[in-house]
């Protein structure tokens, strides 16, 4: 699991952890954008939370992204739904 804030978009994942999709939507919410990405590695869009006071960083539906992370953002969770 990786919380929406800790995840990023740019066109080119560079050094971290990434995964390509395809924006499907933006939504405004006062200063943040919740951007839901389409990716082959989950069935569900991904929704990332950017920084929405720059209109021009926003990326335009159906835009081509690469979602990134830091690994030490990322929380494993037990498949099964086991508290162990």
């Amino acid at each position: 699991m990786i919380r929406p804030e800790a995840l990023g978009l740019t066109t080119d994942g560079g050094e971290r952890t990434a995964v390509r999709g395809r924006v499907l939507k933006s939504s405004f919410l006062g200063t943040r954008v919740r951007v839901a990405v389409e990716t082959a590695a989950a069935p569900a869009p991904l929704m990332i939370s950017v920084r929405g006071e720059d209109p021009s960083a926003v990326p335009a539906d159906e835009a081509d992204v690469v979602v990134t992370w830091s690994a030490d953002d990322a929380i494993l969770l037990d498949a099964a739904g086991g508290d162990d």
